[in-house]
């Protein structure tokens, strides 16, 4: 039993411009990344790196079928053809086809490319930043245990902190960025998790498994809200962000109706192999902590089900109503309120994720944990055994409950109603990025609320890719060919090999008999790593020698 797996996470970030009323969030995002690209070319980095459309597939339902664009609302469009990438093979050729080598791509005129740049800049470690919906989000690079996630994950925190402060030094109107999901008035962004599954375990024994899973992890891992309703129409206190703004069960949508589990089959690896699990109704936590047992026992729930299948007693927990439980959940304080299964008694989200812990418990007792999987395993029962006592002991290991219990300190001091403004400003300064407002950070400064990761480890995240997945190999075509990689994707980089002569002597080549644009794609999250393609890089003498050997490898997985 372990819990590594492919996993990365999308935040969207909040964001405020008090000194530029009227400017829309659009436009104010825009800076921000414009910002952080001035960083990037400071350091010697690239900033003009384009996304890679080819293989997006935002309409293709894991049901089995694909909704007309005409139908479904823009915001679902993801693969805009008004920001074309290169033309090349089809999807399938490279989510799964039998030749996964390198091949020319046509090059697009000066027009195309810049229809192409958008908004999105691949980062040097591997993670991409765009524009979404408005807001600057941060897609972490792919990682292998929820440790390595979290740690990229604040590496994000920390590129949008820089681009803050680069932004006020330019002399602009400050513009503040927030690790949240809602600005309590009605609008609501999201903080994504993506999994890596094997294909094999079929779609329904994945929502029987995760609707009650996710409904109830709220009580380990919600992040916590002032305010009740979806624009804080009642005042209050709630465990979660997300909750409010969910409306249905099971879709596709990820901005309006939003499910609990959401059906998008975009894999952005071997289609036949995998699906992407991509979860969208959890919060964006400030707390490290909470992020990693997030990660770490969702990972757990999908390796029995890849390994074991769904166990019996996780099958008994299906909620009767769970959008009206995953609210239930998120406003009952008291841990106490029964939730209504579909069939049996009525069990309290503690009980029901308790029965979550007992059945991995199990599996564990039967393998040689790695320490990883001990760690997240031994992070679950303190939670649940502190939240058991009462949320009150539990503030040093649940941020909700961290956040409640640094309220509730203020309303009593004050005197001060669940309606003050006060209370909903300490929300969002919970979730500020700026390192010197952060109540979140204070915490955790002061050792109230657990780092997980070093500083250290994280300053050197935002610049150098994760060593054990093909992020790996993306991040160092961006290090050591900064010139000739000309978009990226999960599962491909493009790369320009032309003669062109303002490239530098050394990094040409005629070895690559097709010259111009190549596109390489990368099926496989698992290779690509500092262990596998170290020494394809090493041992070429420029990029074009790289592209020839990976051509003329026979299996064609690339690179192994």
């Amino acid at each position: 039993m372990t819990v590594r797996r492919i996993m990365g996470i999308e935040n969207e970030y909040g964001i405020l411009a008090p000194g530029l009323p009227g400017v829309e969030a659009r436009e104010l995002s825009s800076r921000v990344i414009a910002a952080y690209a001035g960083l990037l070319r400071a350091r010697g980095f690239p900033d003009d790196i384009r996304w890679d459309y080819l293989g997006e597939q935002p309409l293709q339902d894991v049901r089995g079928f694909a909704h007309e664009r005409e139908a479904v609302d823009p915001s679902l469009l993801t693969d805009d053809p008004a920001r074309p990438a290169p033309s090349g093979p089809r999807p399938e050729d490279v989510l799964g086809g039998p030749d996964r080598r390198p091949h020319a791509v046509p090059r697009l005129t000066a027009l195309a490319q810049q229809a192409a740049r958008g908004t999105t800049t691949v980062l040097p470690n591997g993670a991409r930043l765009y524009i979404d919906h408005g807001h600057p989000e941060y897609a972490t690079p792919e990682t292998a245990t929820p440790r390595d996630a979290v740690r990229v994950d604040l590496a994000g925190d920390l590129a949008m902190a820089r681009a803050m402060e680069a932004v006020r030094r330019d002399g602009s109107p400050e513009i503040v960025l927030f690790r949240n999901n809602t600005d309590g008035k009605g609008a609501a962004y999201g903080c994504h998790e993506n999994y890596i599954v094997d294909r094999a375990v079929p779609f329904e024994t994945l929502v029987a498994a995760l609707m009650p899973f996710l409904v109830t992890r709220t009580v380990m891992v919600g992040s916590g809200r002032v305010g009740l309703g979806p624009a804080s129409e009642d005042p209050g206190f709630q465990l979660s962000q997300r909750a409010d703004h969910v409306q249905t069960p099971i879709g596709i949508q990820t901005t309006l109706n939003r499910p609990i589990i959401n059906t998008r089959d975009e894999p952005h690896a071997d289609a036949a192999r995998w699906r992407r699990l991509h979860v969208i109704c959890g919060d964006a936590n400030c707390a490290p902590a909470s992020t990693l047992l997030k990660l770490g026992s969702l990972s757990l729930v999908l390796w029995v089900l890849e390994r074991r299948g769904l166990p019996d007693e996780w099958a008994a927990l299906q909620l009767a109503d769970p959008v009206d439980a995953f609210r239930r959940v998120s406003r009952d304080l008291s841990l106490a309120e029964p939730l209504a299964l579909a069939d049996g008694p009525r069990r309290t989200a503690l009980e029901i994720q308790r029965t979550y812990l007992d059945v991995v418990r199990r599996g564990l007792a039967a393998e040689i944990p790695d320490p990883h999987t001990r760690d997240v395993v031994g992070r679950w029962e303190r939670a649940l055994t502190d939240l058991a006592a009462g949320w009150q002991h539990a503030a040093g290991s649940v941020e909700w409950a961290a956040k409640l219990a640094l309220l509730e300190a203020r309303r009593t001091r004050d005197g001060l109603g669940w309606a003050a403004p006060e209370l909903a400003a300490m929300d969002l300064q919970w979730a500020d990025l700026r390192p010197g407002r952060s109540l979140s950070a204070r915490l955790r400064g002061l050792g109230r609320l657990e780092d997980v990761v070093p500083a250290a480890e994280v300053a050197a995240a935002e610049f150098a890719p994760p060593p054990d997945t093909r992020a790996w190999f993306r991040g160092e075509l961006i290090r050591r060919f900064p010139e000739r990689v000309y978009s990226a994707s999960w599962q491909s980089v493009v790369v320009d090999l032309s003669d062109d002569p303002g490239v530098p002597a050394a990094t040409r080549s005629n070895d690559w008999a097709g010259g111009g644009m190549v596109r390489i794609p990368m099926a496989d999250p698992y290779a690509g790593t500092r262990e596998r393609a170290a020494a394809l890089l090493d041992d070429a003498a420029d990029l074009a020698g790289v592209v020839a050997t990976l051509t003329d490898t026979p299996t064609g997985r690339t690179p192994q």
